[in-house]
């Protein structure tokens, strides 16, 4: 694992690149590791790791593996990127800066899965002896960013595509390949780009204030420039460097472009599609995320089981999904391939019994429940509760065209949302876990402490 000249210049969002191309991107960790003064960590194993019973181990695996070629022959073939088609059609792609969430299909085609491996597509890559190999190496290969090469995932995609006014795979892709040489995190770096084109949009800052470049949307070399001026602070990039945080300790006025939760940046998700992300975005321990925060995408908007629109049912859903998510994190699998391991919300016990000799599948939520209080108290001793909680004010004006127009996320929503989200979790109206809830996760030592 190593790390870039961003994280050097302490950026913000600085990423730890792991292996062949993936990242540790939100958060920081970046510059984190810069400054402790360590570039890079490599480590090579030597100890056998112990299996309870091989056999039914290989057994297991051969299984999973025949279900994931099957099951995710779209995924190995696509990627991620196939998502950019559904989720623009389902109302819930950011779009400029999330002004809106939709845009004209055949506009949007310049960026989907589609034109993406027709005409850019060189190769699949896999993390370690992983058959689905989702993971698609892309190339430019004619025109102003003829060469360059990038492995875009949705949500580089979507946050240095659409929310940037870019429907062009060329920019996406260059953009995504300068993000990954200065090791920024993509779904950060897109949303400060796209922040600058709304605020020159809007006429509130000038070329003048950003070493004479003008960012609008739409435009990708504009887009690569702010990039470059971020990772060396210069310019507006010298404040965006910062984060979130840092822009507003600075620019409090600029809080009304900036879409966020607790100074973590967007996911390629407008929430007001589908509000359970909303949800997910408030209360997730690190601010919004829509992996650690519930990825509620499936059960609101793929397979649907839950009105998308309704307040009714989130609270419930996402503290499963965030106990889920929890518990897997801990395991360090995969969100693919998790399903053809039966790593759900009610495990069988075949796998860790095969894997540990003991059948603790039945308390894996519990373990993830436990996880998801321990890190609630650790923000409760920082001052946060459910003032924190919350979305941006963008979220609460109505979505002005597209599948999902008319709705968003108000203070009375995210309150209903909230209310019943505390409850499940046994968590007072402050959004503190009440001693009762402790003492049932046998949190006591946690609970002596607060």
């Amino acid at each position: 694992m190593s790390i870039g000249p961003a994280a050097e210049n302490f950026i913000a969002f600085a990423s730890i690149f792991v292996d062949d191309g993936r990242a540790f991107g939100r958060g920081g960790g970046g510059a984190v590791m810069a400054s402790k003064r360590i570039k890079a960590v490599a480590v090579r194993g030597d100890k056998v790791v112990p299996i309870a019973d091989i056999d039914k181990v290989n057994e297991i695996a051969a299984s999973a593996r025949e279900n994931l070629r099957v099951s995710r022959a779209k995924h190995r073939q696509y990627g991620t990127a196939q998502l950019v088609d559904i989720i623009n059609t389902l109302g819930c792609m950011p779009t400029r800066n999330f002004q809106t969430t939709w845009e004209e299909p055949e506009i949007v085609h310049g960026t989907d899965a589609f034109t993406l491996h027709e005409n850019y597509y060189k190769r699949n890559y896999a993390c370690y002896r992983c058959v689905v190999a989702c993971g698609q190496v892309a190339e430019v290969k004619e025109g102003e960013f003829a060469g360059a090469v990038a492995r875009p995932e949705y949500e580089s995609i979507g946050l240095l595509g659409p929310s940037c006014g870019i429907f062009c795979m060329d920019g996406v892709i260059a953009a995504n390949q300068m993000c990954d040489e200065l090791g920024m995190d993509t779904i950060t770096s897109g949303n400060m780009v796209a922040l600058v084109m709304e605020l020159f949009q809007r006429g509130l800052v000038t070329a003048a204030e950003n070493d004479g470049v003008e960012v609008h949307f739409g435009d990708g070399k504009a887009l690569l420039n702010m990039l470059r001026m971020i990772s060396e602070r210069r310019g507006l990039g010298s404040l965006l460097a910062d984060g979130v945080r840092g822009i507003l300790s600075v620019k409090p006025e600029w809080g009304q472009y900036l879409l966020h939760s607790k100074g973590m940046t967007f996911p390629a998700y407008d929430p007001r599609g589908f509000h359970g992300m909303g949800l997910a975005y408030a209360t997730s321990a690190r601010g919004a995320c829509h992996n650690v925060g519930g990825y509620t995408v499936n059960d609101e908007l793929l397979k649907p089981t839950i009105d998308r629109y309704s307040a009714d049912g989130k609270g419930a859903l996402v503290k499963s999904l965030q106990d889920n998510r929890a518990y897997i994190d801990s395991l360090g699998l995969c969100t693919v391939v998790r399903g053809a391991y039966s790593f759900t919300t009610n495990p069988p016990p075949e796998t860790m019994l095969a894997v540990t000799g003991y059948n603790f599948a039945p308390e894996l939520m519990n373990i993830g429940e436990r996880i998801s209080n321990v890190e609630r108290m650790n923000q409760v001793r920082e001052g946060i509760t459910r003032t924190q909680d919350t979305l941006p004010a963008r979220m609460s004006e109505a979505v002005p065209n597209g599948p999902a127009a008319g709705h968003k996320i108000d203070t009375h929503m995210l309150d209903a949302m909230l209310d019943q989200y505390y409850a499940v979790r046994g968590w007072d109206e402050s959004g503190r876990p009440t001693p009762e809830t402790l003492e049932k996760l046998d949190l006591k030592e946690i609970l002596a402490k607060a």
